[in-house]
């Protein structure tokens, strides 16, 4: 019986995979279907699928909703308001053009990814330059780092301490993306020459009148000061009400 459960979960995990990569169906769809089919084929009562679905459903978006709204709400304010060019901007100019890079990586670690093509027609290097530190960047951190939902899921399955937490996901993080992304970059860059123009976004063109650094920077360490302020409260006594 361990062993066909086995088997399922896997078959369930294969549907995600496929759903999302070759069938082109929404991450949400797949995982519904896959979710079916677990149930399904392990015996769950037909009755009960419904519920469960809902209750499992229910209680990850319970733990979510609040990080999912407040990201949607400082990502639209960072592209409107255009502190994601100012971030990148500042990453560009502390390590020059030579270290691209570096400067790619950490400003993928914040907030990059639809700049890449514009800072590609800027600089006039390699696509793959640019590119690699930014999804090296993304990947892990939307992987590992809090307040992303992928981690606060797992802390919130786990009760995991969300100061512990980031603190390991940076240790892993940060030598993962550095080789994944530079090195690698820099590596291949110079052995893989895109032959056409990549057009993976649509260019704009930023407003000059930008917010300043240091409220762009607010905006985007705003979650890790609120997280590192949710650990320390606990040890933070405050004075008796004097009646």
């Amino acid at each position: 019986m361990d062993i066909y459960l086995l088997i399922v979960t896997l078959l369930a995990i294969t549907i995600v995979i496929l759903g999302v990569s070759w069938w082109k169906w929404h991450a949400f769809i797949s995982l519904t279907v896959a979710s079916l089919f677990l149930a399904i084929m392990s015996g769950l009562n037909v009755t009960k699928i419904v519920t469960a679905y809902e209750t499992g459903v229910g209680s990850v978006l319970g733990h979510l909703v609040g990080i999912l709204a407040l990201g949607t709400i400082l990502g639209k304010m960072m592209s409107d308001s255009g502190a994601g060019m100012q971030v990148a901007d500042f990453f560009i100019r502390f390590f020059g053009v030579k270290k691209l890079p570096w400067a790619m990586l950490f400003a993928g670690f914040v907030i990059l990814l639809p700049l890449v093509i514009s800072i590609r027609k800027t600089t006039k290097q390699n696509i793959l330059l640019i590119a690699l530190p930014v999804i090296a960047g993304l990947s892990i951190v939307h992987g590992l780092v809090p307040p992303h939902p992928g981690a606060m899921t797992a802390i919130g399955i786990y009760n995991a301490n969300l100061g512990k937490v980031l603190l390991y996901s940076l240790i892993i993080a940060l030598p993962t993306a550095i080789i994944a992304g530079p090195i690698f970059a820099k590596w291949v860059h110079k052995r893989v020459i895109p032959e056409n123009e990549p057009e993976l976004v649509r260019v704009t063109t930023v407003s000059t009148d930008l917010p300043s650094r240091k409220i762009s920077f607010f905006i985007i360490l705003l979650p890790v000061v609120l997280m590192i302020l949710s650990v320390v409260a606990p040890y933070i006594s405050l004075p008796k009400k004097i009646d």
